[in-house]
């Protein structure tokens, strides 16, 4: 006669365990890539433009991105009578906003300001630099993006620009920015 063992009855605390780690692990898996899939599509994962800035305002404002779109250069002189009238008598600046389409921009659409760009002069020319923008060219810039409170419609600037990583879309492929200030002559000497 063959005796058989009695298997020995199994541990229902030890199954329930099993299923609660078993829950949790899966929990965590699901959580984790849900997680990577939101991260990697999260909007300051790519470059962005002036009006998907607009729309995550709150989550970028003092965060560092990428934005891309075109440049709307707005020169500002003033308007002194000199006698003689001589180029020197007025000055004048340039500030420059990132939009999405400068031909068609105004005040009521999005934009953010590039700080570190910069124009100088008189009536009769003005410096710019760091480069000098052109005209329907596309630009892609990655800095700090802080809002202005103060304005209504919202403005952003955009500040520390990485310009050694700026670029432009030029003859259907994306070059770097070239790095060089420009002169504009308004008008000769009167």
């Amino acid at each position: 006669m063959i005796l058989k063992a009695n298997p020995k009855p199994a541990n229902p605390t030890a199954k329930k365990r099993l299923a609660f780690v078993g829950v949790l692990l899966a929990l965590c898996l699901a959580f984790g890539v849900g997680w990577v899939v939101s991260w990697s599509t999260a909007p300051w994962n790519r470059c962005l433009t002036a009006e998907e800035v607009y729309q995550h305002a709150e989550t970028l404002d003092g965060t560092r991105v990428c934005v891309r779109g075109e440049i709307y250069a707005m020169i500002r002189t003033t308007l002194l009578l000199c006698e003689p009238m001589t180029c020197g008598c007025n000055s004048s600046d340039g500030v420059h906003f990132l939009v999405s389409d400068a031909e068609t921009w105004d005040w009521g659409k999005p934009r953010i300001e590039l700080v570190q760009l910069y124009c100088e002069g008189n009536e009769c020319a003005i410096v710019c630099g760091p480069f000098c923008s052109v005209e329907d060219v596309v630009y892609e810039f990655t800095g700090n993006l802080f809002r202005e409170e103060r304005d209504s419609p919202p403005s952003f600037h955009l500040e520390e620009i990485d310009f050694a990583t700026a670029r432009q879309f030029q003859d259907g492929e994306w070059v770097p920015v070239p790095l060089e200030s420009c002169t504009i002559n308004f008008s000769q000497e009167p």
